[in-house]
C-alpha cells in the first residue's frame, strides 16, 4: 500500500525534542501524513476529507481481496 509515516512538530528524526508544540507522529494514507488539516478535518467530520478517508479506505480493501 501506499502508506507513509511523518513526524510532527515538536519531534526531529534524530530523536531531539523541541518542547514547543510535542504532537507526535502518523502512519497512513499520504493525506493523512503529510496534511496537517486533513486530521482536522476528519475530526470535524469534513465533507472534503470524509470522501479522501473512504476512497483510501476502498482502496485498501481492494488491495487486501486481491
Amino acid at each position: 500500500m501506499n502508506w507513509r509515516f511523518g513526524l510532527f512538530s515538536g519531534i526531529r528524526a534524530a530523536g531531539t525534542e523541541l518542547w514547543i508544540d510535542p504532537y507526535g507522529a502518523a502512519w497512513g494514507y499520504p493525506e493523512f501524513v503529510e496534511d496537517p488539516q486533513h486530521g482536522t478535518g476528519l475530526a470535524e467530520r469534513d465533507d472534503a476529507a470524509l470522501a479522501i478517508f473512504f476512497q483510501r479506505l476502498g482502496e485498501a480493501k481492494a488491495a487486501a481481496s486481491s
